[in-house]
């Protein structure tokens, strides 16, 4: 059956990019696995088309021969915003030159690559081909399903958008359980580091003074300064919503962090 150019065209933009297009429109089954950490109607009711200014943008990398390479940037409206799947099949030399094509591509301010499997030399290989790019080394100390499902959290408040669709990505978060004989999640794993980078760990804006907040203020003496104890809570930071306060304490509580350590470390 043919269709008018401008029917055809007025339907691929309503419906194109989301997930009753690849049902209707490329007759895609897209069903939900039991026990997954998404689903495809959250991921449906949290998309948008459009981004706000961005704060930060970072590209998340786990390394291998099916490379997951995730660039997602934190808005100013606090929120997360997954920008594009960069992930790729190859050598080293592939995926580093992925990431760093994404990282110039989009003004990047990090590139946060897992090294579990690679150590330095996920680091080295990346400056090899451009050592001006700004990394991060991160180690897993946690699975991938349970480094995920504070990233998920984050998605079911509401606070994390693909912008746009992203097919192979939203398959693998809404079909891999672990156990179940799956290709590992690259892409999803790639996914978590991004997002946790911006989302659940704790950054000072690299322009932001104090000066003028501080001006006028007198320190208190030293003996009235208060003092937390080895193993005392971490006080609430105020600026935070309960929410994002709440996964900020299950990450620390899960990946073994005390109260004096800040994720970036890790």
């Amino acid at each position: 059956m043919n269709l008018a150019s401008t029917f055809k065209d007025r339907i691929l933009n309503r419906y194109e990019g989301a997930r009753l297009g690849r049902q209707e429109l490329y007759a895609e089954l897209l069903e939900d696995t039991p026990g997954a950490l998404w689903t495809r109607r959250l991921l449906e009711e949290t998309r948008v088309r459009q981004v706000p200014p961005l704060r930060r943008i970072v590209i998340g990398l786990d390394p291998g021969n099916e490379a997951g390479i995730i660039v997602a940037g934190l808005g100013d409206d606090g929120h997360g915003y997954v920008l594009e799947d960069l992930s790729i099949s190859g050598s080293p030399a592939t995926w580093a030159g992925q990431a760093i094509t994404g990282y110039h591509k989009y003004k990047a301010n990090v590139i946060v690559a897992e090294a579990n499997h690679g150590g330095d030399m996920v680091l080295t290989t990346i400056a090899t081909q451009d050592d001006k790019v700004a990394t991060k080394k991160v180690w897993a100390s946690q699975g991938k399903y349970a480094r995920a499902e504070p990233c998920s959290a984050l998605y079911e408040k509401g606070r994390v958008h693909h912008v746009g669709m992203f097919a192979n990505l939203e398959d693998e978060l809404c079909n891999w359980v672990p156990g179940e004989g799956l290709p590992s999640p690259n892409r999803l794993d790639g996914l978590t580091w991004a997002l946790t980078d911006l989302l659940l760990g704790s950054h000072i804006p690299t322009d932001l003074s104090l000066a003028p907040a501080l001006t006028g203020m007198h320190q208190r003496p030293m003996a009235r300064q208060a003092t937390r104890m080895p193993g005392q809570p971490r006080p609430r930071d105020a600026s935070l919503d309960d929410s994002v306060w709440a996964i900020q304490e299950a990450v620390r509580r899960r990946w073994g962090l005390s109260g004096d350590d800040e994720y970036d470390d890790v």
